[in-house]
């Protein structure tokens, strides 16, 4: 799951409206690691906070409805996982003991919609 706040800063012209958005964003990380030749499986879960910044233009298609696109991109910082591992050994030969990952995630999305706009 990826949350998001954002702030934006647009510009309206007749019937357009252009965009740019920024701010904080934040998700559920977990990342699961299976080796079939050491017969090892780990697993480690985060909530990461980050960054996220986009733009998006509408298009008003009359007084209730609108199009927009909008693209996002939010970067989320994990640092290093240390992953849980019931059967990794502590005195085991390098690339067999308990995995220690660094994660770097990025996200990117673009969303196309129809909005209806209530009120008078």
């Amino acid at each position: 799951m990826l949350a998001t706040v954002t702030a934006r800063v647009g510009y309206a012209w007749d019937r357009w409206l252009a965009y740019a958005k920024g701010g904080y964003a934040g998700a559920d990380v977990e990342l699961t690691l299976a080796d079939h030749v050491a017969l090892v499986r780990a697993s480690s879960d985060t909530w990461a906070n980050e960054w996220t910044v986009g733009a998006g233009a509408e298009y008003a298609l009359g007084r209730r409805f609108s199009l927009g696109v909008e693209y996002s991109f939010a970067d989320l910082d994990t640092g290093r996982f240390t992953l849980r591992c019931p059967n990794c050994g502590t005195n085991v030969p390098a690339g067999f003991g308990t995995p220690a990952v660094d994660g770097d995630i990025a996200i990117q999305s673009v969303t196309a919609r129809l909005n209806y706009h209530f009120g008078s």
